[in-house]
């Protein structure tokens, strides 16, 4: 290749970079609902979820996820669904919609669920008559019902069946924290940030032999409430574990004292004349800091600015180009 065709190499290919850049800065988000069907395909086609076998991953935002399929990973990878859709309308309009969000997963097993953002939706995540669901690392933030008085909404919502694990989720600020109903049993709630939910840390209905620990409730405006306490319309209490015979849950309104110095309270955390927390902290329970895995290096992230800054570069770079082939070729151009 000639110096010439070296120099339009160089110009074409940056511009090619800039071009891809551009229009990879300019795609449409994804707002619509995903379904990922029984069979395993997804729902629409080009949702952005990668699938590598069982594994489901988000590579961006979505409205909106169902669960038909057994035994799969649905791995949110940091992406966020969001319960409030803001849009622009053919004049040009910013539209602001509400829908139910979230994901749910009906009559399925062995799924996990695990580093999700979901915010603003009626329910965070909704588990109906499944079985041993893992739902772990997401962040549920503003759940709400649009009718006032209903009060079927939580950031994690179970619905009979059980033997799921809730853990390490961050569930803060919504109507409801976590709710078991009808018969959830055998589930294990672990190590979950509760904090500041308005109609209750957790609310149960006639869901017993659940073992609940380390969790952290923090300022919510009822910590646990049990549907059947004092009402006229259930009758069936729920008995549960409140602590795994060792340690149990941080409460903050929790004003006892800990003569020992072990880190427990010295008189058990009573939620109701049924359940109990024989050994509450009296500190957030915190896992130890792992040790951190090699890494590999993030791709740089390209913004506008960066666009911008690209484009100006990679103009002075052919410009530098041009000047030095034409100088070289001065030099070295024969005298007659």
């Amino acid at each position: 290749m000639n110096r010439s065709g070296a120099v339009a190499f160089v110009l074409v290919s940056l511009m090619a970079i800039i071009v891809a850049t551009t229009a990879q800065q300019g795609m449409a988000q994804f707002t619509g609902s995903v379904t990922i069907k029984a069979n395993g395909t997804i729902d629409p086609v080009d949702a952005p979820i990668e699938r590598v076998g069982d594994s489901y991953t988000l590579t961006g935002d979505v409205g909106g996820i169902s669960v038909q399929r057994s035994n799969i990973i649905l791995d949110g990878n940091g992406h966020t669904l969001p319960g409030i859709v803001t849009s622009i309308d053919s004049l040009g309009n910013n539209v602001t919609a509400k829908n139910a969000g979230g994901v749910y997963l009906k009559n399925v097993e062995n799924v996990i669920v695990k580093k999700l953002t979901i915010k603003d939706c009626q329910i965070g995540i909704y588990l109906e008559q499944c079985s041993n669901i893992t739902v772990s690392g997401n962040t549920i933030t503003g759940t709400y019902v649009p009718v006032p008085g209903m009060q079927s909404t939580a950031g994690i919502f179970v619905w009979g069946g059980g033997a799921h694990i809730i853990s390490g989720n961050h569930i803060a600020e919504n109507m409801g924290g976590i709710y078991l109903g009808y018969n959830a049993e055998h589930n294990v709630i672990v190590g979950n940030n509760i904090t500041g939910n308005t109609l209750g840390g957790m609310n149960i209905w006639e869901s017993s032999n659940n073992t609940i620990y380390r969790n952290r409730f923090i300022n919510n405006t009822i910590q646990v409430r049990d549907f059947a306490i004092n009402s006229s319309y259930w009758k069936i209490t729920s008995h549960n574990m409140w602590d795994n015979g060792v340690v149990g849950n941080f409460w903050s309104d929790y004003n006892s004292t800990d003569a020992n110095n072990d880190g427990v309270g010295d008189i058990p955390y009573l939620i109701d004349e049924n359940n109990q927390d024989n050994y509450p902290l009296m500190e957030p329970y915190t896992e130890p800091e792992p040790t951190p895995a090699p890494q590999e290096p993030e791709p740089f992230p390209i913004t506008l600015a960066a666009v911008t800054t690209g484009t100006v570069a990679a103009i002075a770079v052919s410009a530098g180009l041009i000047v030095y082939f034409k100088k070289h070729r001065r030099q070295t151009t024969p005298h007659t």
